[in-house]
């Protein structure tokens, strides 16, 4: 059994629109910094040939802060959400 952990760079992007999608206020693509953390299980089951399974957790906050523009008010807009990610993975392995 193994366990990993640590930081998590993820993808994100942000869009602040009005109700019908039409107007977009903002729109922001960078990557976030968030956290991952996981456990998996490698197992051999012939002489050169390995089985795993991987579970793995991520995490991150991205947010965007926008000015509106005048013709609605004007003013500053802020929306923040998080992002939770469930990845599991599995392989075989030949070993040499």
């Amino acid at each position: 059994m193994n366990a990993t952990g640590g930081a998590a760079w993820i993808g994100v992007k942000n869009s602040i629109t009005d109700l019908t999608g039409a107007i977009n206020y903002a729109s922001i693509t960078n990557t976030r910094l968030g956290w991952a953390a996981g456990l998996g299980v490698e197992w051999a089951f012939a002489e050169h040939w390995t089985g795993k399974v991987e579970y793995l957790f991520m995490q991150a906050v991205p947010s965007v802060t926008a000015p509106l523009p005048t013709s609605v008010g004007g003013g500053t807009i802020a929306e923040s959400s998080m992002i939770n990610d469930n990845i599991i993975r599995g392989g075989i392995n030949f070993k040499f």
